[in-house]
């Protein structure tokens, strides 16, 4: 049975906490993108695509099967915060890009 109280839990979860659980993820992805930003090392290239998987499908999984929240709320929030804040730390922009549009 459906209820006023319900439905305010629902839209307080939904408008709430799933973008705040992708906020997380994506400050947190930006914080790991920014620690491997060696110019001097191939690796790091490869190791920010990495996170930015990861930050996409963590932020999902977590809050869609764990927290039972928006997943897909979650992870848009994320790869919003992503592309604010990590286009100046991305090594090869040219790379990340080629990898998510094949995607």
């Amino acid at each position: 049975e459906i209820s006023l109280k319900g439905v305010i839990i629902y839209i307080i979860e939904v408008v709430f906490i799933s973008p705040l659980i992708g906020a997380a993820f994506g400050l947190g992805s930006v914080c790991c993108i920014g620690l491997l930003n060696h110019r001097m090392r191939k690796e790091d290239t490869i190791m920010q695509i990495s996170v930015t998987f990861c930050c996409a499908y963590l932020s999902f999984f977590v809050a869609e099967y764990t927290l039972e929240v928006s997943g897909v709320l979650s992870c848009c929030t994320a790869g919003v915060v992503l592309a604010v804040l990590s286009p100046a730390l991305i090594f090869e922009p040219e790379s990340m890009e080629s990898v998510w549009s094949t995607i």
